[in-house]
């Protein structure tokens, strides 16, 4: 499948990569959110987005984030460092959200290490023109004392 296919592409390139500079791939306790970014184009709101980064281990760790189209966005601190159990908000603001193309996808790439340890994460990001309403009904019959029954609407979900 293709996300196996681009797992074992990011692991490859985190082996050649901390391999080139003398470090040992291993895995790392990093935890980014969210695994995807959705900019909509006709939402001003969506256009700045947070990606967390955790570090849940006793140790710094240093990261740095990468992008497919760099032209395209903007991140507030692409690099530093992240604490010992605790989190780092960076921001990725796009800059051609009004433009397009819609349906594009890019790649975020993080990467992190400490010491002689590297780790990497891909964060897929997608630009729709428009958002995505999903709306589910559950109706329930009630009957009512009177003749005839009635149906209420009892959730409406949007993503």
């Amino acid at each position: 499948t293709t996300s196996n296919t681009n797992r074992k592409l990011a692991t490859d390139t985190a082996r050649a990569a901390g391999l080139a500079r003398g470090k040992e791939v291993g895995r790392l306790p990093v935890f980014v959110s969210p695994d995807e970014l959705v900019f909509v184009s006709e939402d001003e709101s969506t256009h700045s987005q947070v990606l967390v980064l955790y570090n849940p281990s006793k140790f710094y760790i240093t990261f740095r984030i990468l992008c497919s189209s760099p032209n395209k966005y903007s991140v507030v601190e692409p690099h530093g460092t992240i604490n010992p159990q605790c989190c780092v908000d960076i921001v990725v603001k796009h800059n051609l959200a009004r433009q397009g193309p819609f349906g594009s996808v890019d790649r975020f790439r993080v990467d992190y290490c400490h010491k002689k340890l590297v780790g990497q994460k891909m964060i897929a990001s997608k630009l729709n023109k428009t958002q995505v309403i999903i709306l589910v009904f559950i109706m329930l019959q009630t009957h009512s004392p009177g003749p005839g029954s009635r149906f209420r609407r009892l959730l409406c979900h949007t993503t």
